[in-house]
């Protein structure tokens, strides 16, 4: 029996970190070059939980208009989305978190977002309930993941095993 399949989709401003995160949770190490995402990057990603395995396709979205290719266009027929925000800015206003929340639920608009804050080293106190850091070798970099598939495949108690 094949994994099911689905299909996520990455956003937020330029430089936010969601390029790093991807990278992270695939087991690379921190890099500080910001290289910008042109358009869209399609990163596969095999999940081992306590319910089975499931295959990502992770959708990395540039941030900067001038590099945003299609747009909203990647959004379609997504499976979820996840928001991320530069926490090195103060406010969820600075990230232009409504922009890429109503973006998404005007393509798809019973699908769950998670919103996650990103640089969570370089701020003291977080505004979101999941704050992330790439640069640090963090195990919390994973729980994105595991929020989003519980929410996709409706099991409360999923948890990644690998």
């Amino acid at each position: 029996m094949s994994n099911p399949n689905y299909k996520i989709v990455v956003c937020g401003n330029a430089g936010s970190g969601k390029t790093t995160w991807l990278r992270r949770i695939r087991g690379y190490h921190f890099d500080p070059k910001y290289v910008p995402t042109l358009g869209v990057e399609v990163i596969p990603f095999l999940c081992m939980t306590n319910h089975g395995s499931y295959n990502i396709n992770f959708w990395d979205m540039a941030g900067d208009p001038k590099f945003s290719g299609l747009g909203d266009g990647y959004m379609v027929n997504a499976d979820a989305c996840i928001i991320a925000l530069d926490g090195s800015n103060t406010s969820p206003e600075c990230n232009d978190y409504w922009k890429w929340h109503n973006m998404y639920k005007k393509m798809e608009t019973s699908k769950p977002i998670i919103t996650m804050q990103m640089k969570a080293d370089m701020v003291k106190k977080g505004f979101m309930d999941l704050n992330i850091s790439s640069k640090n070798d963090d195990a919390y970099c994973r729980r994105p993941i595991e929020l989003v598939l519980r929410q996709i495949t409706g099991f409360p108690d999923l948890r990644l095993i690998k």
